[in-house]
């Protein structure tokens, strides 16, 4: 490995060293830095020719995944709100700690409860088992 290279390794084992770089140099508005995001995987970088392909290629896929999260998330709180006004509709206004129980539960969670509430008698059928 040459002196240029071995440069810029030890370069980029400052992260923030090359975050102040980064800002410097580019326009805030280009500025993407995704270390600063916790659940993105930024690939290992030696060369500082691999830092735009790294961005531009990462940054697509960073993008869908967010957005597929966030739609994900979407249908989780829409499916929460249908439960809830159906079940006030059929048992009258709910107990908070039931509210809370349909607004932090898991999508496959609240399809169970909407399936349930088709077949139920009562508003303890439906949270019976769980």
């Amino acid at each position: 490995m040459g002196l240029h290279d071995s440069g810029y390794k030890l370069l980029f084992s400052y992260p923030y060293l090359v975050e102040c770089l980064i800002r410097g140099f580019v326009p805030g508005s280009w500025t993407f830095l995704p270390s600063r995001i916790s659940d993105a995987n930024v690939p290992k970088m030696e060369k500082l020719e691999e830092v735009i392909p790294m961005i531009t290629q990462n940054s697509i896929d960073w993008t869908a995944e967010w957005r597929e999260k966030g739609e994900a998330e979407g249908r989780r709180k829409g499916e929460a709100e249908l439960l809830l006004r159906q079940l006030n509709l059929l048992y009258g206004p709910l107990a908070s700690d039931i509210e809370e129980r349909i607004h932090g539960a898991e999508a496959d969670q609240l399809l169970k409860w909407g399936e349930r509430l088709v077949k139920s008698s009562s508003l303890d059928e439906i949270f019976v088992h769980d």
